[in-house]
């Protein structure tokens, strides 16, 4: 749904905004940009989930309290569900033409991408595969400074560990309760509070191993520079394997020590 493709592009572009790919002002303009476009919905779960996201762009000072009552209140509206609206997202990142086009071409549908990845979990040996391929790429390209591809590594590292932690929430419980709140999957901090939040022993003890795992992992690929040995070994398998909030925590991790 929109709602969950908001999340994605919020993780996105707060990230590009860490990572310097993108100034404030940019920020701000494209975060109001996919809020606006998100506001048209009258499911009552997206509505939920959509308010979430906006109390989280005020928090982060991206809206004020007038603007966010504004979208609050067009979210009562009618539905309009076209993800086509992503590709208008993309249209506006003046500051990298280049990564405008090779985005486009590369995400393509984000509805059907969400529909593969589904298929893609039943498959855990290549789920991890793909997955250790994408870390070390964010790695490389954020050290060697190519926008581009630390953007669509980051981005294919989200939905995976995104689609897999929704599968396997089911599992948890609570998980899936918290996997409902994080707007941002790459703010450290937001998470921590949304955990408090759920209040539940078993997502805490979650969220303190993914922390752990995530210095640990991050140590490993800035030494080796081979973010796959890290999924190849047996007890980090492990910890992937029963704990949804890993990966999401390594690639926070990542991003925020760069």
């Amino acid at each position: 749904e929109d709602v969950y493709q908001t999340k994605l592009i919020y993780t996105l572009i707060n990230s590009l905004y860490r990572l310097k790919y993108i100034d404030k002002s940019d920020q701000g303009k494209y975060l109001k940009e996919a809020l606006e476009k998100a506001s048209k919905t009258n499911c009552i779960e997206s509505i939920a989930i959509y308010k979430i996201i906006v109390d989280k762009a005020a928090t982060d000072g991206i809206i004020d309290a007038h603007i966010k009552d504004s979208l609050n209140h067009e979210a009562q509206g009618t539905h309009t569900s076209n993800t086509s609206y992503v590709n208008d997202i993309w249209l506006h990142f003046k500051t990298n033409t280049g990564l405008v086009k090779i985005l486009q071409s590369k995400t393509g549908s984000l509805e059907s991408r969400m529909e593969k990845l589904s298929l893609r979990t039943e498959s855990t040996e290549g789920w991890y595969d793909v997955l250790g391929e994408s870390l070390i790429k964010l790695h490389r390209a954020i050290k060697s400074q190519r926008e581009t591809e630390a953007a669509v590594a980051l981005l294919g590292i989200v939905l995976n560990a995104f689609s897999f932690g929704i599968t396997e929430s089911a599992r948890f419980g609570s998980m899936s309760s918290m996997f409902e709140n994080i707007v941002d999957y790459c703010d450290l901090s937001h998470i921590e509070d949304v955990v408090d939040l759920v209040g539940d022993d078993c997502v805490h003890e979650a969220l303190k191993e993914a922390l752990d795992f995530a210095v640990k992992g991050n140590e490993l690929i800035n030494l080796a520079n081979e973010g796959s040995h890290i999924l190849h070994n047996p007890s980090h398998r492990q910890v992937i394997d029963r704990n949804p909030l890993a990966v999401i925590a390594l690639t926070a991790q990542i991003v925020s020590s760069n």
